[in-house]
């Protein structure tokens, strides 16, 4: 296939569930056969004869004795065994996941073949003008319509005849077929079982014209090549016929099943071909209506083609023969969408889009044609099914050509009735859907035998060679793509080379080693970070903030490179052929997931990843696994309930508590209880609710950051939220606080008690930035309620709220606010003894944040430095990126020098508003949380899969406030493989239950059907995303937690099977392999290397030799211990 890619699948076994049914589903496949046999046996007797007698509802020989009159008694046997097997749970099962596979395979053909496809089309066109040529059914009545020129097709007329009781048929209708401009066009019969005449009598009535070669009815016989069985009436709901044992000759047709006339019709279209075949005469095709199960398990034994295709979509075992038989389909979408209105619900759901991509052999067939309004224009009805078809269920003009090819029942070019060439399908596309079929045939031979030991073969030994980064002891169907190298300077080329450059500032910009940020969690010993360095003077790193902004930055250049890597990463992502090359990648990754997914379903959840038949511990599940909210903001970390249990707790039994002193109008000061505060609110206890409190989302937040952020106050009462939910209780300027915190301290203990033993957090807690003394205040707080716990770990969220802080005087410029976040920071890191309680509480925090809304639209992003910005406006979003990144890399480096620990950097970002936001993210940040808007901008949606950036994403808040449910890309980039996990962000608001995180995990579960190994594997990525020591980390993961192979899984501690991370490594190092080899081919010099934000193989492997142990020893200690 010159210029095509080719997608196979190396190492697909079909899984365990193809094992148990493939025995049953190759007996359906022998079955068939055995029914061609037979029928090719009546076909090829060379004996001759004239004499002819009815037995068993069909004509046979006189003079022929072989004839197994029990033929039937084996027919009704298959039947009742297509019935029992059609049904049988692991054949559907099975059958189901072969038919997903078979789609996702063709979606990635089409995806990459895309291009070429449409050139070809064009290619054709220019070569071979003219219309398609494409084999249509019509009536008798419709010869004396005017012919009216199709917009599309060059129709090849089959001129259809409806029978029952007989082959005579009106001398009018006789005239038109014998018409000179008609005489040549060949004859269909559609048989209808009679109301009045017995099995025996119709079938002499319609076969006994064959055997006599009467003049009045030679005319038909000799020019009928199709017989059409046309069931009377819709039986898809009905329950199945009980089959009788022998034929009933004597029973009206109309009264018996139609699987039984349909056989004793096969019968006797078999014994007219043998006769035909000895007068050199074409053969007779057989083919039904299929309104029933039973319909489509006669067609499926007798018949070369059916009709109607909505049943067939709905029994997918028989669907999957069916595909394996290359019997063909007949569809008429307009005609079946009316027929069937129950099933299918309306046109737009008609399954042919998906049959077709499947890959079995269906053609578009049309119903009588029909006046449009009131005119007189008639339209070809095959017209309105092709356009219809194209607009309503988006088949191409490939997809078109296909079915015109099929409309003639050809296998290749060689059969007479089209010309191929003519077709314009591109002989790449019937290839592909040849090599499909031989794989499909070739697997159900080898599952049949699959209990015998595996062998590597010889396909994955080479894709081993192809592919570097493979885990050869893990068994997976691979997907090998093998396509045509593209020409120099192509917009392939072009697109893959603006990839690697947005990769390549990230890398250059992320400048701390990832061993380095992990200095305080030793990963295998000390030799494992990278050399210490050299310690930074905090004078020093002062002096040059007075100067840039930046502790320890000498000048500016940093951030005018920046802004230039900001405005070539916007211009980027808006490219065409950036944004093309992108989707399709981003497709072709969900596509490999599903194809994954549909074969090691089993193996993921009952079986392990190296192919042993033993099960897996019965505790390997999602509720036992461990789960981080790495993204939950502890001023609403509590639930609804638990807030009100808290308040009514105090209001019931400690309202006597002081909460402030404030100045009276003489100047004398009181104090002010809490049962004070609450009298003037007008609030007692027994009024309290959960509605009341207030603090549930509902439509009202939806697309309104304002009125969110009111829900923060309960009963709508900024003081209630000043008590209850803030570090600092004070309530004015004149109150001095005498709570200092301590309810918020209260009530955050309670929420952590409340986790379970396998559940932790990542809580935001806010520095505004407003003053020096904030970190100190803070610390305090942390280490006066004693806060610390092993279930959770501080993030710090910096509000972007420099405008408000500037309107009211705290601060002359946005430098102050960076001085007031970093610079105590810096004195505690240099100075710990000074500073002892800040010092603890830093080492309880792993990382920091900046929120608010997204919404508002950036003023530009210009040249001033953070002692310049003096207006009242806010800084842009990137800008805030940009210094805060800054800052923190500056800090970490002074305090990976002094063997402190680290602190990341994971913002709010692509919750909503500009795009935009999501680049400069991209080029400061160690992860996000929200991310949705990603699914706006495929190209830095393929940025961050490759660059393998952590996102947590909230469904249920954006729900609330952004983005319904139903819409959420979660989904989507779990599949696609992005670096994804769950979190909550605010229980108080969004959740119900008395655990927010699992309730987070099960809605997602539920909605998107989710696994649980695909619920394990997003819970561990919440761990490798999170900050907790390195200590904590290898007891959730094991102690190769950090490697991104399967190496770095513990299948006891994750309870995500090896399988499955195997996929997700081999598949981005694919990806990272594929802009190689693209980039490569411009004609230029070799170009540098794509950035790798994953390991490779040969990188794990010279790390563990650091420790004195390989790969091998290590895999072998991890089965063993899988054993026990």
């Amino acid at each position: 296939m010159s210029g095509y890619h080719v997608v196979n699948i190396v190492g697909d076994d079909g899984g365990r569930e193809m094992e148990v049914a493939s025995k049953k589903i190759a007996v359906l496949m022998e079955m068939r056969r055995s029914w061609i046999a037979r029928c090719q046996g009546l076909v090829n007797r060379k004996q001759s004869t004239t004499e002819w007698k009815l037995q068993q509802g069909y004509y046979v020989s006189l003079g022929e004795s072989t004839l197994n009159l029990d033929m039937f008694q084996q027919f009704r046997r298959d039947v009742l065994q297509l019935r029992e097997t059609s049904h049988d749970g692991a054949c559907r099962s099975a059958s189901r996941n072969r038919l997903d596979i078979l789609y996702r395979k063709y979606s990635m053909f089409a995806n990459l073949n895309k291009e070429h496809e449409r050139q070809a089309v064009i290619d054709n066109r220019e070569q071979q003008p003219g219309k398609i040529p494409y084999s249509q059914h019509v009536s008798v009545s419709q010869l004396q319509d005017q012919p009216v020129g199709s917009n599309f097709v060059e129709i090849s007329q089959i001129i259809t005849l409806t029978v029952s009781d007989s082959l005579q048929i009106p001398k009018r209708d006789a005239d038109l077929i014998t018409a000179s401009e008609h005489v040549n066009k060949p004859l269909s019969l559609r048989i209808k079982a009679s109301s009045t005449l017995t099995v025996g009598q119709q079938m002499t009535a319609l076969f006994l014209p064959f055997w006599l070669h009467d003049q009045t009815s030679d005319f038909i016989t000799s020019r009928v090549h199709e017989i059409v069985y046309e069931p009377c009436g819709s039986h898809a709901n009905s329950e199945l016929p009980d089959l009788p044992k022998t034929v009933p000759v004597d029973s009206i047709a109309q009264s018996v099943p139609d699987i039984i006339l349909l056989y004793t019709l096969w019968c006797n279209i078999s014994t007219v071909n043998e006769q035909r075949y000895r007068n050199n005469m074409p053969q007779l095709t057989f083919s039904i209506g299929t309104t029933s199960r039973d319909h489509l398990i006669g067609g499926f034994l007798l018949c070369s083609k059916i009709r109607n295709s909505i049943i067939l979509s709905s029994v997918p075992v028989l669907q999957y023969v069916y595909f394996l038989s290359g019997i063909y389909v007949a569809a008429s979408p307009i005609r079946e969408s009316k027929a069937e209105r129950e099933i299918l619900g309306s046109y737009a759901n008609h399954p042919i889009k998906i049959l077709l991509s499947i890959g079995l052999r269906v053609s578009l067939e049309a119903e009588p044609h029909r006046k449009v309004s009131s005119s007189s224009y008639v339209t070809p009805s095959l017209d309105y099914e092709i356009a219809t078809a194209s607009n309503v269920l988006h088949l191409t003009e490939m997809d078109m050509y296909e079915t015109a090819y099929h409309s003639f029942g050809v296998v290749d070019d060689s059969n007479s009735g089209v010309n191929f060439i003519r077709s314009r399908l591109p002989k790449a596309r019937l290839q592909f859907r040849q090599a499909t079929l031989l794989s499909e045939h070739e697997l159900l031979r080898t599952s049949c035998q699959r209990f015998v030991s595996r062998t590597i073969s010889s396909a994955e030994n080479s894709y081993e060679k192809r592919h570097r980064e493979t885990e050869a002891y893990i068994q997976l169907g691979r997907l090998d793509i093998n396509g045509p190298e593209e020409l120099p300077n192509s917009k392939l080329s072009a697109a893959a080379e603006k990839i690697r450059s947005l990769l390549v500032m990230r890398k250059r910009r992320m400048e701390l080693p990832a061993s380095l940020r992990d200095r305080t969690i030793p990963i295998l010993k000390e030799q494992f970070a990278d050399q210490p360095m050299q310690a930074i003077d905090p004078i020093l790193s002062l002096e040059l903030f007075k100067k840039t902004g930046i502790f320890g930055c000498e000048d500016n250049e940093k951030y005018h490179n920046f802004r230039a890597d900001y405005a070539d990463i916007c211009q980027t992502i808006t490219m065409p052929d950036v944004i093309e090359f992108s989707r399709r990648r981003l497709l072709m990754l969900g596509n490999k997931y599903d194809i994954h997914a549909s074969l090691r379903r089993l193996e993921e959840t009952g079986f392990d990843a190296v192919g042993r038949t033993v099960k897996v511990q019965d505790h390997r599940d999602f509720y036992q696994c461990v789960k981080v909210d790495t993204h939950v903001h502890m001023a609403a970390g509590m639930t609804a309930s638990d807030l009100l249990e808290f308040i009514r707790e105090k209001l019931d039994y400690q309202n006597d508590d002081v909460i402030s002193v404030q100045p009276d109008a003489q100047g004398n000061k009181h104090v002010v209880t809490l049962s004070d505060l609450m009298k003037k609110l007008n609030v007692t206890s027994k009024d309290l609710s959960v509605a009341s409190l207030g603090v549930q989302a509902d439509s009202s937040v939806f697309q309104r950051f304002d009125n969110f952020n009111s829900k923060y106050s309960p009963l709508g009462k900024a003081d209630l939220r000043t008590i209850f939910l803030k570090t600092d209780s004070k309530q004015n300027e004149e109150a001095m606080d005498v709570l200092e915190g301590r309810y918020f301290a209260e009530l955050i203990k309670k929420t952590f008690k409340r986790m379970n033993h396998n559940h932790y957090a990542e809580y935001r807690i806010s520095i505004y930035g407003r003053s020096i003394g904030e970190w100190d205040r803070l610390a305090t707080w942390h280490s006066t309620n004693g806060m610390g716990s092993h279930k959770n770990t501080w993030l710090i969220q910096i509000p972007r709220l420099y405008h408000l802080l500037r309107r009211n005087g705290s601060v002359k410029c946005f430098a102050d606010v960076l001085f007031n976040i970093f610079f105590p920071l810096w004195d505690a890191s240099a100075n710990p003894g000074k500073h002892p309680q800040l010092d603890h509480f830093l080492r309880h925090t792993s990382g920091f944040d900046c929120v608010d809304s997204e919404d508002v639209i950036d003023v530009p992003l210009d040249s001033k430095t953070p002692h310049e910005w003096c207006d009242v406006e806010n800084p842009p979003y990137a800008y805030w990126m940009f210094y805060i990144s800054e800052n923190v890399t500056a800090l970490n480096k002074f305090r990976a020098s002094r063997g402190q620990s680290l602190l990341s950097f994971r913002p709010h970002s692509g919750e909503c508003g500009d795009p935009k936001h999501l680049a400069a993210a991209f080029l400061t940040v160690d992860g996000i949380s929200h991310g949705i808007q990603l699914r706006l901008n495929p190209p830095l949606q393929y940025a961050y899969y490759l660059a393998h950036i952590p996102i947590a994403v909230s469904p249920l808040s954006n729900n609330s406030l952004f983005l319904d449910l139903e819409q959420s890309p979660f989904p989507e980039f779990f599949k696609r493989g992005l670096n994804v996990s769950l979190s909550t962000d605010d229980p108080l608001f969004f959740h119900h239950t008395q655990e927010p995180l699992v309730e987070e995990y099960s809605v997602a579960g539920k909605l998107w059907r989710l696994s649980s190994t695909d619920l394990c594997e997003i819970a561990r990525n919440s761990t490798r995303h999170s900050g907790f020591p390195a200590s904590v980390k290898r007891n959730w993961g094991g102690i190769y937690y950090m490697f991104d192979s399967s190496l770095g899984n513990d299948v006891s501690k994750t309870h995500v099977p090896d399988i499955r991370v195997a996929y997700r490594y081999e598949v981005y190092h694919d990806e990272i392999l594929f802009l190689e080899r693209i980039r490569t081919l411009s004609g230029r010099p070799p170009p540098p290397p794509v950035p790798k934000f994953m390991r490779t193989l040969e990188e794990e492997d010279s790390l563990l030799s650091l420790v004195g142990v390989t790969r091998e020893e290590v895999i072998s200690k991890q089965l063993q211990h899988a054993k026990l």
